[in-house]
């Protein structure tokens, strides 16, 4: 019929959207732990964090009172970074075969 539109049953749904990062690191730092970080589950009671390409992560230990950045969770592994602060957010200081000092913030790079 005249003045009829065509309606197309074809439906596409929108993409999903890229995760946002909850913390990055930031820094010159020795190796290269920067990047975007993400929730990954619980150590010690509290919430660690994943890079994007899981080879660092950023945890809590109660034994030390200290976040770290690390290759493993809840592991003193080399290379480290250690912030003393109870909170995430900060500057974490070199330890046992990492240079230069690493900073969490809040939010995606």
């Amino acid at each position: 019929m005249a003045g009829q539109k065509t309606i197309s049953t074809t439906y596409t749904p929108p993409s999903t959207p890229p995760a946002i990062a909850d913390y990055h690191v930031v820094g010159t730092i020795t190796p290269n732990s920067r990047g975007n970080y993400f929730a990954a589950g619980f150590n010690d009671g509290q919430p660690y964090y994943r890079r994007d390409d899981s080879l660092y992560f950023v945890w809590y230990s109660t034994f030390a009172t200290s976040w770290y950045i690390s290759t493993n969770v809840g592991q003193y592994v080399n290379p480290r970074w250690r912030s003393p602060l109870l909170d995430i957010e900060g500057v974490y200081y070199p330890e046992a075969g990492s240079s230069g000092n690493a900073t969490v913030v809040l939010g995606p790079a």
